[in-house]
């Protein structure tokens, strides 16, 4: 049995299972609140909030100040547990406090156990449960200072630098815990066995230390057990038989994202490459992902927006011997890849285009008329008005009912709640004449490169139909066609 289900299954459980007569739960749909660990974020709880909403819960699920895809970066937390769970609190403030009023369970991972503890102190007749997940769980009895040392261990695979919290002074001031309130709330421990990070002793000393009011054991699980990714997806690679691609039995391949998207986008096709022994980079297009710059900062700009690849790709050596890349660009991704091709032909064995809005600058306008009228309602997505609001819009951020309606309808349902936590808005370059200053090719550069172009028979975003009719219009060395699959 998958242990995401497992987990899943055992929070349930212990919720469902709660006899203390101060706690009212609705057994048969609950509001979960998952509160991240150490440099991850709200995307980690990606298949645990897909079993939760399938059954009928409503999750929501917090990225915690400098985490995910919040804009604020680490260095501005300063030691401070207040600023760094600022958007749980936040969140917690918000819910209504009425009586009658729901109430959350919150679930914290790792050092996300210090976030939930000050929001049980401050919202407790707002929770119905707290779950601690392998997580730091401090006692009322016990300042935290006492136990930082020996409670928190580095993580090896953090998505964004955290703060150690390393003034104790400051959060003994911050972390003031007390039975009345932090104590009210039921609480409820998860032991992993295997865990390397927080080793079993460690949790074992926690909980004798500040015992729960339950205790669960999951066997054979290891820090992370709430995000084991399962490669369920495949990928098409170019036929190696051709001199021309370049692309040998272990290739070097750079994976850029669409619109609103990042480097997230392409995790089972990176753990796919490795797998088979090929060497993968994906970037993270700025003011995508987890870049720092935010939408509004790239004013229509390609060149801003690509630059992160165009860094990437100037830093690769340049000698005859040198390595090349395998450009994969997919949607909006194309036109990055292509500035990358015009400037560093020599550097690239090949480029694949998947569902990629072919740079053809003098079809631009002709191919946004054209999709834009086929693509229908934006339905749901929410638009950025840079210039003001008697202005176009500038950038947009997918909503969610476009999202699953017409980029993931054949999709696994976990990839679009992933999708759903780390989407950001994106810039629309509507500014047609600083487009085309910036995005110049040549046959000479751009040309020289080795095109394969990816058509998805069913993609909403850009139909079948509109992918033939950029083919058509510049033709590549080679197309493909997967069948059955959707944008994403």
């Amino acid at each position: 049995m998958n242990r995401v289900v497992v987990l899943v299954s055992l929070i349930i459980a212990s919720i469902l299972t709660l006899s203390s007569s101060n706690v009212t739960t609705n057994n048969k749909h609950s509001h979960f609140v998952l509160v991240h660990g150490a440099g991850h974020g709200a995307w980690c709880w990606y298949k645990v909030a897909t079993l939760l909403q399938s059954t009928g819960h409503k999750v929501t699920a917090i990225d915690l100040t400098a985490s995910g895809i919040n804009p604020i970066q680490v260095t501005q937390v300063n030691g401070s547990l207040l600023d760094y769970a600022k958007p749980l609190t936040d969140f917690m403030a918000s819910l209504p406090s009425a009586a009658a009023a729901e109430k959350v369970v919150l679930v914290g991972h790792s050092l996300g156990g210090l976030s939930i503890s000050l929001a049980m102190e401050r919202f407790p007749h707002k929770i119905s449960a707290a779950v601690f997940v392998t997580a730091l769980m401090p006692s009322p009895n016990l300042t935290y200072s006492q136990i930082f040392e020996e409670d928190l261990v580095l993580g090896l695979s953090l998505v964004r630098p955290y703060d150690t919290f390393s003034n104790k002074e400051l959060l003994n001031k911050q972390l003031k815990l007390t039975k009345e309130k932090y104590g009210s709330v039921r609480r409820v421990f998860i032991v992993c066995d295997q865990d390397h990070t927080i080793e079993e002793s460690l949790q074992r000393w926690k909980i004798e230390r500040n015992p729960p009011h339950q205790v669960m054991i999951i066997n054979g699980t290891d820090h992370m057990n709430l995000i084991i990714i399962v490669v369920i997806m495949s990928t098409v690679l170019p036929s190696n038989n051709d001199e021309n691609t370049k692309i040998i039995s272990s290739s070097h391949f750079v994976l850029v994202h669409g619109a609103g998207h990042g480097a997230w986008c392409w995790y089972k096709v990176a753990n796919l490459l490795q797998s088979t022994g090929h060497k993968v980079t994906t970037i993270d297009l700025t003011a995508s992902g987890i870049n720092p710059i935010q939408v509004t900062q790239v004013n229509g700009s390609l060149l801003d927006y690509a630059k992160p690849l165009m860094d990437f790709m100037a830093s690769l050596p340049s000698s005859e011997a040198a390595e090349e890349v395998v450009l994969v660009g997919h949607s909006l991704g194309g036109l990055s890849i292509s500035l990358a091709m015009e400037s560093f032909p020599h550097k690239i064995s090949a480029a694949i285009e998947y569902h990629d809005l072919y740079a053809i600058l003098m079809e631009w306008v002709s191919f946004e008329i054209q999709n834009t009228r086929r693509f229908g309602s934006p339905m749901d997505s929410t638009f950025i008005y840079g210039q003001g609001p008697n202005n176009p819009p500038t950038a947009v951020l997918f909503g969610p009912n476009l999202l699953a309606s017409k980029f993931y309808q054949l999709s696994p349902p976990e990839d679009l709640v992933l999708a759903l936590t780390l989407l950001r808005p994106y810039d629309q370059f509507s500014n047609e004449e600083l487009l085309s200053e910036q995005l110049k090719l040549t046959k000479e550069k751009y040309g020289s490169v080795r095109r394969v172009f990816i058509v998805c028979d069913q993609d909403y975003v850009i139909e079948e139909s509109m992918q033939r009719w950029m083919i058509e219009k510049n033709p590549p060395h080679e197309v493909m066609v997967i069948n059955q699959t959707d944008h994403m």
